[in-house]
Protein backbone atom coordinates (compact mmCIF):
# COMPACT_ATOMS: atom_id res chain seq x y z
CA UNK A 1 0.00 0.00 0.00
CA UNK A 2 1.28 3.47 -0.88
CA UNK A 3 0.27 6.82 0.57
CA UNK A 4 -0.72 9.47 -1.93
CA UNK A 5 -1.26 13.13 -1.22
CA UNK A 6 -3.83 14.76 -3.52
CA UNK A 7 -5.68 18.07 -3.57
CA UNK A 8 -9.42 18.27 -4.08
CA UNK A 9 -11.91 21.07 -3.74
CA UNK A 10 -13.33 21.65 -0.26
CA UNK A 11 -16.86 21.01 -1.53
CA UNK A 12 -15.79 17.65 -3.00
CA UNK A 13 -14.13 16.63 0.26
CA UNK A 14 -17.18 17.57 2.32
CA UNK A 15 -19.43 15.59 0.00
CA UNK A 16 -17.09 12.58 0.16
CA UNK A 17 -17.07 12.72 3.96
CA UNK A 18 -20.84 12.98 4.03
CA UNK A 19 -21.65 10.26 1.51
CA UNK A 20 -18.77 7.80 1.93
CA UNK A 21 -17.59 8.45 5.47
CA UNK A 22 -14.29 9.98 6.47
CA UNK A 23 -12.60 6.65 7.18
CA UNK A 24 -13.72 5.15 3.85
CA UNK A 25 -12.52 7.86 1.45
CA UNK A 26 -9.25 6.12 0.53
CA UNK A 27 -11.01 2.83 -0.21
CA UNK A 28 -13.69 4.61 -2.23
CA UNK A 29 -11.14 6.53 -4.33
CA UNK A 30 -9.02 3.39 -4.83
CA UNK A 31 -12.05 1.50 -6.15
CA UNK A 32 -12.96 4.35 -8.50
CA UNK A 33 -9.42 4.59 -9.85
CA UNK A 34 -9.17 0.82 -10.31
CA UNK A 35 -12.43 0.86 -12.29
CA UNK A 36 -11.20 3.67 -14.52
CA UNK A 37 -7.84 1.97 -15.07
CA UNK A 38 -9.61 -1.24 -16.09
CA UNK A 39 -11.73 0.70 -18.61
CA UNK A 40 -8.56 2.27 -20.01
CA UNK A 41 -6.88 -1.17 -20.27
CA UNK A 42 -9.90 -2.54 -22.10
CA UNK A 43 -9.92 0.37 -24.56
CA UNK A 44 -6.21 -0.19 -25.23
CA UNK A 45 -6.76 -3.92 -25.81
CA UNK A 46 -9.66 -3.19 -28.16
CA UNK A 47 -7.54 -0.67 -30.04
CA UNK A 48 -4.67 -3.13 -30.42
CA UNK A 49 -7.11 -5.78 -31.64
CA UNK A 50 -8.56 -3.37 -34.23
CA UNK A 51 -5.06 -2.56 -35.47
CA UNK A 52 -4.17 -6.27 -35.66
CA UNK A 53 -7.35 -7.04 -37.63
CA UNK A 54 -6.70 -4.08 -39.90
CA UNK A 55 -3.10 -5.21 -40.47
CA UNK A 56 -4.23 -8.75 -41.30
CA UNK A 57 -6.85 -7.37 -43.70
CA UNK A 58 -4.25 -5.19 -45.43
CA UNK A 59 -1.96 -8.20 -45.83
CA UNK A 60 -4.82 -10.21 -47.30
CA UNK A 61 -5.67 -7.31 -49.64
CA UNK A 62 -2.06 -7.35 -50.88
CA UNK A 63 -2.35 -11.07 -51.63
CA UNK A 64 -5.55 -10.49 -53.59
CA UNK A 65 -4.04 -7.50 -55.38
CA UNK A 66 -1.24 -9.79 -56.58
CA UNK A 67 -3.76 -12.40 -57.73
CA UNK A 68 -5.74 -9.88 -59.80
CA UNK A 69 -2.88 -9.43 -62.24
CA UNK A 70 -2.07 -13.13 -62.64
CA UNK A 71 -3.87 -13.52 -65.98
CA UNK A 72 -6.87 -15.48 -64.66
CA UNK A 73 -10.23 -14.17 -65.89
Amino acid sequence: MKTLSISIQDKTYQELKQQVGQRQISKFIDQLVQGELEKKRQRLIEGYQRVARSKARREEDQIWDGAVGDGVR
